[in-house]
């Protein structure tokens, strides 16, 4: 059995790996949870524009996932509202850019 000159460079590589793992595993979550807070934020948008929601129902549901969500953090009342909130601001900038493509008007 030989033993390597600089063990240390190969633990260093294998530090290395692992730092490259985690930094993937956080990016791959932090993407899941951007989803979810778009997904969450389009669900309240439609129940308030739909008129089936007001802002009471919006903070039952954060007292609902409080209570049965033990240790979910992030979706207070305010978040809540907040999610939607960006949502609704990301539709109306996909849809001002949109509508940019067709303004025929000149710009001279």
């Amino acid at each position: 059995m030989t033993i390597p000159l600089n063990p240390q460079d190969d633990f260093n590589e294998i530090t290395q790996l692992i730092h490259a793992a985690r930094q993937r595993a956080v990016q791959a979550v932090n993407t899941a949870l951007i989803e979810l807070y778009w997904q969450v934020g389009q669900f309240i948008s439609r129940k308030i524009e739909q008129a089936e929601w007001g802002d009471g129902v919006v903070a039952q549901l954060a007292e609902h996932l409080a209570r049965t969500q033990p240790g979910l953090r992030g979706f207070t009342s305010r978040n809540l509202f907040e999610r939607y909130g960006v949502s609704i601001a990301i539709v109306l900038d996909l849809i001002e850019g949109s509508l940019r493509q067709f303004d025929i008007r000149k710009t001279t």
